[in-house]
């Protein structure tokens, strides 16, 4: 069986990506009120359109 590919952003994303996938930088992006939640030390982000 062949593997699908996944054309859509996960749920949750790091701050880099999140920073990229808003157009802002990880500096900006802690300031928004966008939700998320903390895995272990890794903060992670639900941008908006995700």
């Amino acid at each position: 069986m062949a593997r699908a590919d996944l054309t859509f952003a996960p749920r949750l994303l790091p701050s880099p990506q999140a920073a990229a996938y808003l157009g802002v930088r990880e500096t900006t992006l802690r300031g928004l009120s966008i939700p998320g939640g903390m895995l272990g030390s890794k903060r992670l982000y639900n941008p908006p359109g995700i």
